[in-house]
């Protein structure tokens, strides 16, 4: 097979999976914002001073569907336009994935840093992560330290 015919198939086989999970990824967050929303409403009405916890957790949830639908929308634009290549740090790809993790989820993983760079795309490597995060997740696989 070709070099051009490979990528294709690797694209498309990345665009099936990631597709196949968007949907299950964006419903997560969209549950939580309208819990949030909820309690928010409640927590005024009772005037307990929980009201800020649940709107940062809207903002928080709002970002990843923001995340969620930024990589629908580059997925989209990998099969037409040239891609952006940069020296990246995989730390703060690392970080910034983890910090998207829930609260239970972020105590299974941990990760000792140290110097990594590669000449990438930040998105693509971005969303690479987070889908094999969430596929660990959900075989109970991600436990103990990156290295």
């Amino acid at each position: 097979m070709s070099d051009n015919t490979e990528e294709f198939l690797e694209i498309t086989r990345i665009k099936e999976e990631f597709i196949a999970n968007a949907s299950h990824e964006l419903k997560t967050p969209v549950a939580s914002v309208r819990l949030a929303a909820e309690s928010a409403l409640r927590s005024l009405k009772l005037k307990d001073g929980m009201a800020k916890s649940f709107l940062e957790q809207i903002l928080r949830d709002s970002d990843r569907m923001n995340e969620l639908i930024s990589d629908l929308l580059d997925l989209s634009s990998m099969e037409s336009s040239d891609i952006e290549m940069e020296i990246i740090d995989l730390h703060e790809v690392i970080s910034n994935e983890i910090s998207y993790l829930s609260k239970q989820n972020k105590k299974r993983v941990g990760y000792k840093k140290t110097k990594a760079e590669i000449f990438a795309n930040y998105d693509d490597i971005s969303m690479i992560l987070g889908l094999e995060y969430q596929k660990l997740i959900k075989k109970k696989y991600l436990k103990g330290f990156i290295e």
